[in-house]
């Protein structure tokens, strides 16, 4: 995408929000710095999942990993 459709996708979901804020009269709540690292994160490890499959590999979740 160039950047006049980035600015289109930014406004248009600039007026959602502000739509459903005047629809449901309900204030604007930043979901957080959090929020958006966990998501990228569960984006990736989405991608890295199916790109893994692709290659014909599967990944697993590894617990208490210590790395020194």
């Amino acid at each position: 995408m160039g950047p006049v459709e980035a600015i289109t996708a930014t406004a248009h979901k600039m007026a959602r929000t502000i739509y459903f804020m005047i629809r449901d009269k309900k204030e604007y709540i930043e979901a957080g710095e959090d929020y958006y690292d966990q998501l990228n994160t569960e984006k990736t490890l989405k991608f890295l999942r199916k790109r893994a499959l692709s290659l014909g590999f599967k990944l697993e979740k590894i617990e208490n990993v210590v790395c020194t």
